[in-house]
């Protein structure tokens, strides 16, 4: 008789899947860009039936409960949720113990300096209109419109005949459900060869420290933690926990979609307490209503998730304090009810932590928020196995009993930490070194110049305006300051680089002339231009009105937000703007910047006393607790010293206008100079200008993707 052959497990197809996915990512590398598309196509089909499904079992659960049975599960439940969330906080908050110390410094953030898009919370939470909701998958108002109406069903007696329909609707939905879930492996391929083949070693290399203590922490909750808490207060074997719940961990590992599971883990959950013999239509029922609400409140995955705002002040040495890690955590949790794309820039924002670490936080989701959608779809199952127990049988087991049971849980968290904290401290650097990259920043398409790094003796003819003699003598005499990061500044190799260098070369350029660079500082500028030594200034010279009757301004290059540099240890002190309308502090000052008289004014306590130049600051001796400047030139000089971190004074942003400049007798000259302007910002050459200097997007060096078909065996 021929033997029957066994059919592949879908758990099986899913881990060939996504096995063949890495290995083809890795052959074709960034060749595989395009299953992007067939992945998120996958992503939309298996979401097709999750309102519906969650819509359907929680009327017909909550509709099918006694009017005790709700009590019951709405306050024994909601201790259950409390207490799983108390635990993911604490050991939320016990891993930045395994940081290293690092010291860093960025290019100018521009959403440092901007504040999140606000959130809706009336169209996220009241479903005023119910189909409106369902359309844009506003899924707590969806679940809490579900919910009055389960509720409302409680007290109604003739509903049989609606129930049975409920039933049938939520059998149907079942099978296209397991119909969808079996196309999973193909779905599955197409998303890993994407992740495979276009994430970059580097991006991994820098998120490292995050991804490690997340997926660490995640593996322990998961496979540890949650496990023997629910075997503790259940009885239920921890072999069969895992057993029984295998299948809907790997499809949700694999597809990264906690949505798509939900059915699985209903039935996984059932599976367990059948296997126990505890099985019945109330804990059936229960099953089916506790998932669905659950899947509403923050899970554990989003709890772990706030981690990335303490990594990311460690990030940028901007760390959150301890003693503000209670409000962080209830701050946190509240903010957990809406999504993560809201939830962390939020945050990121409220600590005063660059709101553009946020991309590191998507980056990092590639490989994070596979190991966070385990611990999820486990926090889904711990909370319907022990809220069921808790329900029907009460709470039999002490807090002592309950902590010998997990002695082992916590030794195992006690050594992984203990790991990492050894394993950073020998492979983090403890300072970064931007300098170099500051170096690879090089104007482009230069005209002929020549350098002057002392004021020369020119002819001086005054006589004719400013485009005729720039003309006759074929030059343009531009002055610039020698140390005015990122403007202006000369290198070490005798170069004037920086942002308003690249627009005297296009000047240059558009008039076909040379350029003449001429050094001045903030006290002779005036004086070089009235006598012709140079024809424009430049050099980030903000609208000074003390220089309007010796100077005349062109229009705004740029705008520029007002700031503060300080050491790092200062600035979670003086972005407290109580602090800074309170305390003395003795800021340095450069003598042209607009707000001074304001601050006198506002701030009378505040010492100023003016510099003549950024580079006066940062030196050994200086006694000063903070430096005013603008964040765009503050972000460029922390590169070079890591050590110091810019402030943005909040709650207001306070803006000011850039510059060039000319003497009064050339203003004629602003009326061409400002046309000029206008054009270079028309074609784009203010933004790409912007973004290549303050921004710094050009200072990273573009690599290619390693992959096997190029690299090693050289087929393309």
């Amino acid at each position: 008789m021929k033997k029957e052959r066994k059919k592949m497990s879908l758990s099986s197809k899913i881990l060939i899947g996504l096995g063949l996915g890495v290995v083809v990512g890795l052959f074709f590398g960034e060749k595989c860009a395009w299953m992007s598309h067939v992945g998120y196509a996958f992503i939309k089909i298996m979401q097709m039936t999750i309102l519906p499904y969650i819509t359907i079992s929680m009327i017909k659960g909550l509709g099918s409960l006694s009017l005790d049975q709700a009590k019951n599960l709405a306050i024994r439940g909601g201790v259950v949720v409390i207490a799983l969330w108390a635990l993911a906080i604490a050991l939320l908050l016990c891993v930045p113990l395994v940081f290293p110390e690092l010291k860093n410094a960025h290019f100018f953030q521009a959403s440092s300096v901007t504040m999140p898009a606000a959130v809706n919370y009336y169209d996220l939470y009241i479903p005023s209109n119910p189909f409106h909701s369902l359309a844009i998958s506003a899924v707590p108002a969806v679940v809490i419109f579900s919910m009055a109406l389960g509720v409302a069903l409680i007290t109604i007696e003739p509903k049989k005949h609606l129930m049975n329909n409920l039933v049938t609707l939520n059998d149907a939905i079942s099978k296209i459900t397991k119909k969808l879930v079996s196309l999973s492996p193909v779905g599955v391929f197409a998303i890993t060869a994407n992740a495979a083949g276009t994430i970059s070693p580097d991006e991994l290399q820098r998120l490292q420290v995050f991804i490690i203590t997340y997926v660490v922490s995640c593996l322990l909750l998961t496979f540890v933690i949650l496990p023997a808490l629910i075997s503790a207060i259940t009885g239920y074997k921890y072999k069969d926990i895992l057993m029984c719940i295998k299948d809907p961990l790997i499809a949700a590992f694999t597809l990264n979609n906690l949505f798509i599971v939900l059915p699985m883990l209903a039935e996984s959950s059932k599976k367990i307490m059948e296997m126990n013999g505890r099985l019945n239509d109330t804990n059936e029922e229960l099953a089916d209503i506790i998932i669905p609400i659950s899947f509403n409140f923050p899970n554990l995955a989003k709890v772990m998730s706030l981690l990335f705002v303490l990594f990311a002040g460690w990030f940028v040495n901007s760390e959150v304090p301890i003693t503000s890690y209670p409000s962080f955590a209830i701050s946190g949790l509240l903010s957990s009810f809406g999504a993560k794309s809201l939830t962390i820039p939020f945050l990121l924002n409220s600590y005063e932590i660059p709101e553009d670490m946020y991309q590191l936080f998507m980056l990092a989701g590639i490989v994070t928020g596979r190991f966070g959608i385990l611990l999820a779809s486990v926090h889904l199952v711990s909370l319907t196995l022990i809220s069921i127990r808790f329900m029907t049988e009460g709470f039999k087991i002490t807090p002592m009993q309950l902590f010998k049971a997990n002695i082992p849980a916590l030794l195992m968290t006690l050594l992984a930490f203990v790991g990492m904290k050894f394993y950073f401290a020998a492979t983090i650097k403890n300072v970064e070194d931007k300098r170099e990259v500051l170096s690879r920043l090089k104007v482009v398409n230069k005209v002929d110049h020549k350098v002057y790094t002392e004021i020369p003796d020119l002819e001086k003819n005054t006589t004719k305006d400013l485009k005729t003699r720039v003309m006759e003598r074929g030059i343009i005499r531009i002055g610039y300051r020698k140390s005015n990061l990122p403007f202006t500044y000369l290198n070490n190799a005798g170069e004037v680089q920086g942002f308003d260098i690249q627009y005297a070369h296009e000047l240059a350029r558009n008039m076909n002339c040379k350029i003449a660079f001429i050094p001045f500082e903030r006290d002779n500028m005036a004086a070089l231009l009235a006598d012709g030594t140079i024809d424009i200034a430049t050099s980030g010279l903000p609208f000074s009105p003390s220089l309007l009757n010796e100077v005349r301004f062109s229009e705004p290059v740029m705008t520029v937000n007002l700031a503060l540099i300080t050491k790092d240890h200062m600035k979670k002190e003086l972005s407290s703007k109580e602090n800074r309308l309170n305390n003395v502090y003795k800021i340095a000052v450069l003598d042209d910047n607009p707000f001074v008289e304001i601050i006198k004014e506002r701030a009378p306590h505040l010492k100023l006393e003016f510099i003549n130049s950024d580079k006066e600051y940062f030196t050994e001796k200086n006694d000063f607790d903070a430096l005013l400047i603008s964040a765009e030139a503050g972000s460029a000089w922390t590169l070079y010293h890591p050590g110091y971190s810019v402030v943005i004074p909040r709650p207001s942003v306070f803006r000011y206008g850039l510059a060039a400049a000319v003497a009064e007798r050339d203003a004629d000259f602003l009326s061409y100079l400002n046309q000029w302007l206008k054009v270079k910002e028309i074609n784009g050459f203010e933004e790409k200008n912007y973004d290549y200097w303050i921004l710094g997007k050009g200072a990273e060096i573009a690599k290619k993707r390693w992959c096997i078909g190029s690299d090693v065996l050289k087929l393309w």
